[in-house]
């Protein structure tokens, strides 16, 4: 990969993009964005946490020391009486399809599992649909209704990551988004362009969003990107997969006066859009546009401009292929939105 950028080492790998979408600090640095791992102060004993457990409907009082390991109500201390917290760090060490071996042992592994697979560090990521197979993605679905059936599980989520490939029923994503009005990230399906009356539907559900990915087809970004603005007035980063033109660039200079964070990878992008964006977005700091498509408004292939090299360099991150001629990444795949 031939990339070059105004400053070393920006994004990592290419393959953990989206992670690092996800969790970069300046724009979610607000109080309320962090890890919740669904615990509240116990109503009876400041000194002990509730955690909203999956075995039981009434939640599960458990202490905040760490000498006091046996199980709070029988004193034992056997694999399966294990605190619901600690089982879930132990499983933070194990590979995903072990968990979920693990889950079937009996229900206090049951309940670890969960908090380790849905729960943990505020992030609701379903990718793992997209790779797992047989018993494995059937027992991982289970488990995940088993979470979704509980109400408690709503208030831990900060961030939602979708499938990228497994296709999820719009009535599902606009009852989830209905459960789930605290989001502050999302990245939507990437299996084909988001429908745009389904992304209507869930927006005003979603009004607190910091950030927000999804693949939008051509025909649809500019209104898509004024009705992210209308419903979400604190978008500070965007990650979008479609065709950037005059016109979506104009809808983005308007509607996210505080856009902190743009990624455009493997995008096709105008030239004038990239102009409009570096000009008009004044509190862009990143910008990633790697193994995207240069083109003019009659969608005919170019290279960056120095203007746009110039203006894209003053940001404090700015990444782009240098040489997309001999990028191995610039032209595998088709450009079709």
């Amino acid at each position: 990969m031939d990339c070059t950028s105004s400053s070393p080492s920006i994004w990592g790998r290419q393959s953990v993009y989206v992670d690092h979408f996800y969790r970069v600090a300046d724009p979610l640095s607000s109080p309320d964005f962090g890890v919740e791992l669904g615990r509240k102060p116990h109503q009876n004993d400041p000194h002990r946490i509730v955690i909203f457990g999956m075995q039981q409907d009434e939640a599960v009082a458990l202490p905040t020391e760490l000498g006091e390991t046996s199980h709070p109500s029988t004193g034992c201390s056997r694999w399966e009486e294990l605190l619901p917290d600690v089982l879930a760090n132990i499983f933070h060490f194990l590979i995903m399809d072990d968990v979920i071996v693990a889950s079937r042992v009996c229900r206090a592994w049951q309940t670890a599992a969960c908090m380790e697979l849905f729960l943990s560090r505020g992030t609701l990521d379903l990718r793992p649909l997209d790779h797992l197979r047989g018993a494995s993605k059937q027992q991982y679905a289970t488990l995940l209704s088993v979470v979704l059936s509980r109400p408690a599980s709503y208030d831990c989520w900060k961030i939602f990551i979708a499938p990228s490939y497994v296709a999820m029923p719009d009535s599902s994503l606009v009852d989830f988004a209905r459960r789930t009005p605290r989001l502050r990230a999302v990245s939507l399906p990437l299996r084909s362009a988001f429908p745009l009356g389904t992304l209507a539907a869930l927006l005003p559900h979603w009004s607190q969003l910091a950030c927000f990915r999804a693949l939008i087809h051509r025909t649809a970004t500019a209104i898509a990107l004024r009705d992210l603005g209308l419903m979400c007035k604190n978008i500070r980063a965007l990650n979008l997969l479609t065709r950037i033109g005059a016109g979506e660039a104009a809808a983005m200079v308007e509607n996210f006066p505080g856009l902190w964070l743009l990624q455009m990878t493997r995008c096709v992008v105008t030239v004038e859009a990239l102009v409009l964006i570096l000009d008009g977005c004044k509190q862009l700091k990143k910008l990633d546009i790697c193994h995207s498509k240069f083109v003019d408004e009659m969608d005919i292939g170019m290279n960056l401009t120095q203007d746009v090299i110039e203006k894209g360099s003053s940001l404090q991150w700015f990444l782009y292929c240098k040489d997309p001629g001999s990028c191995s990444e610039c032209w595998t795949e088709s450009f079709l939105f």
